[in-house]
């Protein structure tokens, strides 16, 4: 499997092989993406961006991709959540203050939580237990699995 990039310009997004620097896909999209994860198996890309929109693109098979949900602002960051199985649930913050859990099976958000201040950044920790956020002067833990 190759290591993969994904980088957005005036063509669209466009998806990489970094040991070749082949392009391996190209998606167009209406406005910037602000983030994107790839999921663990390499085979599907959540992204979000000023378009407010969520979408899931699946890199095996070039086909419309899934839109499973959206913010009131512009996403700043999507996580794939890697401590459930089956990649099925992806994580979004943006300018609205909002994180939201999805399950990608579902166009309803599983659980949303709203920061005071406006969210500059989201991780997921290495150990995959918690989800980082930072909101203005604050530092959010969120238990991943919960």
């Amino acid at each position: 499997m190759p290591s993969l990039l994904w980088f957005d310009d005036t063509d669209g997004s466009k998806v990489w092989d970094t040991y070749t620097g082949e392009t391996l896909q190209t998606f167009s999209h209406g406005h910037i993406v602000r983030s994107a994860d790839i999921s663990a198996s390499q085979s599907l890309v959540a992204t979000g961006g000023a378009e407010k929109l969520v979408r899931v693109y699946d890199l095996k098979h070039d086909k419309t991709p899934l839109e499973i949900g959206s913010h009131n602002g512009t996403i700043k960051s999507v996580v794939w959540d890697r401590s459930c199985t089956g990649e099925k649930t992806i994580v979004t913050s943006g300018d609205d203050k909002t994180i939201i859990w999805w399950d990608g099976r579902s166009p309803k958000a599983s659980a949303t939580f709203t920061a005071d201040e406006m969210i500059t950044s989201m991780e997921q920790s290495i150990d995959r237990k918690n989800l980082v956020v930072t909101a203005g002067r604050s530092v959010l833990v969120f238990n991943a699995s919960t």
